[in-house]
């Protein structure tokens, strides 16, 4: 049996073929175009543009993965002149915080590096700030804190209220160093006190190096204290009071831009969201549950404080903040 096509409905099957072919080729080239972090018609804007990567919150091992790959995104863009690192942390860990400190040291040879401290950018934060070419706060910002800290608690006592008697089965006599169920001894306690006083040193070593000061007044400054930024002026652990504009401002400066001439604050691309990563949360408590439920709640524990990472590190971080 024949069946008579329309001519009509041919041209237009085929010209919606080709129309989604179309459409599907200018959807991988705009991908392809922000994958810098810019806008689809960033490639076209002919204005100076510096890069501004954010840090904020607690410094653990992610951030400075983060910060890595979004730093070398804006060292590789030959389009970006200078970075300000805009930073919004109390502290963090010591090896991310070194890491990222020791990055913009790499990094401020290829581009001018400006820190811009916002809100908090104490402890692990001032640490990495101190690596950039200038650094800049706001006169109420909350900074310096140069010191180190680690925390322990005794519960000894509680488990005794509690009738509760834990055990610790261990290969040295300092393994089990900084344990709950009991006290440290005076040989525990100055074995962690020479190990906290070495990654001090460190910090002031950095401190010293990159404000231009004397070890020996950096040590003065390294007690602990949190700073304002007026205050961090005075010291000469800034180089200048203000915010982002100022920041803007010295990396003109850095990289020889005409103070006159407008820029682009290029920041980095959010990542988009999945709907795998909206359930990963409900996926988790609801395995939690079930093992709860079936009676294994050790288990359960140990998955939530997998969940939570381990609380044992050794910090530049403000406590309270």
């Amino acid at each position: 049996m024949n069946i008579k096509r329309n001519p009509l409905l041919v041209i237009l099957g085929i010209s919606g073929f080709f129309f989604i072919i179309f459409m599907m080729f200018v959807f991988i080239v705009l991908q392809t175009i922000v994958k810098d972090g810019g806008s689809p018609l960033a490639s076209l804007h002919k204005g100076r543009r510096i890069g501004v990567v954010p840090v904020a919150g607690v410094i653990l091992e992610e951030n400075s993965k983060k910060f890595r790959k979004q730093m070398k995104k804006f060292i590789e863009d030959t389009r970006i002149e200078g970075i300000i690192v805009r930073i919004n942390s109390p502290g963090g860990a010591v090896a991310p915080s070194q890491e990222m400190h020791d990055l913009i040291l790499e990094y401020k040879e290829k581009k001018p590096i400006v820190a811009s401290l916002a809100t908090v950018a104490a402890s692990g934060g001032y640490y990495m700030a101190v690596a950039a070419d200038r650094l800049v706060a706001n006169p109420g910002t909350l900074t310096g804190s140069i010191g180190v800290i680690m925390q322990f608690a005794d519960l000894s006592n509680l488990y005794n209220w509690a009738k509760v008697k834990p055990y610790n089965i261990k290969s040295g006599k300092f393994k089990d160093v900084g344990s709950d169920f009991r006290g440290m001894n005076p040989e525990e306690q100055a074995l962690l006190q020479e190990m906290i006083d070495g990654v001090h040193m460190q910090f002031v070593r950095a401190v010293a190096k990159g404000r231009k000061l004397g070890l020996e007044r950096a040590k003065q400054l390294a007690t602990g204290q949190i700073y304002t930024g007026e205050q961090a002026l005075k010291h000469k652990l800034a180089d200048r009071l203000g915010g982002l504009s100022v920041a803007v401002k010295e990396i003109k400066a850095l990289a020889k831009i005409d103070e006159e001439d407008e820029v682009e604050l290029v920041y980095p691309r959010k990542k988009r969201k999945s709907i795998f990563d909206a359930v990963e949360p409900f996926g988790r408590a609801l395995g939690s549950s079930i093992l709860s439920g079936l009676g294994l709640n050790d288990l359960a524990e140990q998955t939530k404080r997998s969940q939570r990472g381990s609380n044992r590190h050794l910090l530049f971080h403000v406590p309270g903040f």
